[in-house]
C-alpha cells in the first residue's frame, strides 16, 4: 500500500485542525485577548515541515474563532490569515532546501509569516465586529501574541525537534 495515499493526507489534516481548535479553546481566556497568546500557533510549523497540514491549520483556526467571541467575521478573516501565512511558512520551507532546513535562520524566517498577518486579522477585527481601538493597535497587540508564541517559543522547539529529534519530523511528515 502506499504511503502518499489521499485517507493519509486527510487524516493528519483532521488531526491537525482538531488540535489547533481543541488547543485553542484550552486556553480560552488568552487565546482571544488583544494579546492572543494561542499555543495552538506553534502548530503552524507543521507547515514548514510539509505543506499538506496548511488546510488542516487553516480548518482548525476557522472553527476555534467561529467560537470565539468575534464569531463568524474572525472565522473568516483569521481562517484567511493563517492560510497566507501558513502558505508562506511553506514556500519559505521550500526555498530554504537548498541551505539546510530547520536551520535556525530559516525557521526564524518563516516565524515571522504569523506576526505579518496581523495586518489581515486587525482589519477583520475593527472593520467587521465593531472594535473600539484603532487598526494599528490591534496590529500591534496580535503581532506581539504572534510574536511570542511562533517566533520566542516555537522557532527554539522547532530546532531542537530538527536537531535531537528527526526521526519525529520523519514522523510528522505526510508526504513520506
Amino acid at each position: 500500500m502506499k504511503k502518499n495515499t489521499a485517507v493519509r493526507k486527510m487524516i493528519y489534516s483532521a488531526i491537525a485542525a482538531a488540535l489547533y481548535t481543541a488547543l485553542t479553546l484550552a486556553v480560552a481566556p488568552l487565546s482571544y485577548q488583544a494579546v492572543q497568546f494561542r499555543l495552538s500557533e506553534i502548530m503552524v510549523f507543521l507547515a514548514f515541515i510539509d505543506p499538506w497540514y496548511i488546510p488542516g491549520l487553516t480548518l482548525g483556526c476557522f472553527l476555534a474563532n467561529l467560537m470565539g467571541p468575534f464569531g463568524l467575521a474572525d472565522a473568516i478573516g483569521g481562517g484567511l490569515a493563517t492560510l497566507f501565512s501558513v502558505g508562506m511558512i511553506a514556500l519559505t520551507a521550500r526555498w530554504s532546501r537548498g541551505g539546510k532546513k530547520g536551520s535556525f535562520p530559516s525557521l526564524l524566517a518563516a516565524s515571522l509569516w504569523p506576526s505579518i498577518s496581523a495586518l489581515i486579522i486587525a482589519f477583520e477585527i475593527v472593520f467587521f465586529t465593531g472594535a473600539q481601538e484603532s487598526y494599528w493597535y490591534w496590529v500591534v497587540m496580535v503581532a506581539i501574541g504572534e510574536f511570542g508564541v511562533v517566533t520566542v517559543c516555537g522557532v527554539p522547539l522547532m530546532h531542537w525537534l530538527y536537531r535531537k529529534k528527526p526521526q519525529l519530523i520523519e514522523l510528522l511528515k505526510i508526504q513520506q
